[in-house]
């Protein structure tokens, strides 16, 4: 059940960090390709 919530917590991080990157005008498309790259290969 721990590993679940750090998973859920780093998950989380995650999307915070895109979130604040497209809010400063990287394009969506862009966030999209980044992050099917770092955490599919």
């Amino acid at each position: 059940m721990a590993a679940l919530a750090f998973f859920h917590g780093t998950e989380e991080r995650d999307m915070g960090k895109y979130f604040i990157a497209w809010l400063l005008g990287v394009p969506a498309g862009l966030l999209i390709l980044i992050y099917v790259f770092t955490h599919l290969f």
